[in-house]
């Protein structure tokens, strides 16, 4: 999905000549991507991490 609206926006930034702008709108959303993910998996760590413990703690 990403690489797709890359390769659509990168032609149509050089051809409307803001190819800088096209890139760095990219970057932008490709690291705000990076940052929600980052987030969502450090806040699943805990409740994975108790779940385990519980689960243990209950099996054993």
């Amino acid at each position: 999905m990403y690489l797709r609206q890359s390769a659509a926006l990168l032609p149509a930034g050089e051809a409307g000549g803001m190819l800088d702008d096209v890139v760095h709108w990219l970057a932008d959303y490709y690291e705000k991507q990076t940052q929600l993910k980052n987030k969502f998996f450090s806040a699943l760590t805990y409740p994975i991490v108790v779940s385990v413990i519980a689960t243990f703690v209950c099996c054993f």
